[in-house]
């Protein structure tokens, strides 16, 4: 890729990621202030749970202390709760509460209608280039060893 496709895809990357409100965490349910982490620890748990406190930050991708932080915020919200493992005492098990089960609903049921109505502004072959394209960055990100870091 030349330096002024780079630039293009760099920019482009940046700017969509601004616009979603990622950066905004008011924005991307509005009225509360969610973080992108805490969204995909409830949208996890949903699927998941119970599911352990390290298995969780696995899934994530977050280190133990940043995962730490988080489940004690969800904690505090009310959303998740923590239970000793019925087979190891020592374990603690996460799973989401009554209301984060709630609130975990209606963030889904937000951002499927925020992303649709993204969607259907698109032309037919533009909804077609943009899954094979975020098809391709998913694999491609999936295949990049982590922790690698570019020297510049």
């Amino acid at each position: 890729m030349g330096d002024m496709e780079t630039t293009s895809f760099d920019q482009l990357l940046m700017d969509v990621i601004r616009e979603m409100g990622v950066l905004r965490p008011d924005q991307i349910l509005p009225g509360w202030s969610l973080s992108l982490s805490e969204i995909y620890a409830l949208n996890l748990l949903a699927e998941r749970a119970p599911i352990s406190q390290q298995d969780l930050g696995a899934a994530l991708l977050l280190e133990k202390s940043s995962i730490t932080r988080l489940v004690q915020q969800l904690e505090q919200r009310g959303w998740i709760l923590r239970e000793r493992d019925a087979r190891d005492s020592r374990l603690r098990l996460l799973r989401l509460s009554e209301l984060g089960a709630r609130m975990t609903g209606e963030i889904h049921h937000h951002m499927h209608e925020r992303h649709a109505e993204l969607f259907e502004q698109l032309t037919p072959d533009e909804q077609s280039a943009l899954i094979q394209g975020l098809t391709a960055l998913r694999h491609a990100l999936q295949n990049t060893p982590m922790g690698h870091k570019r020297r510049v």
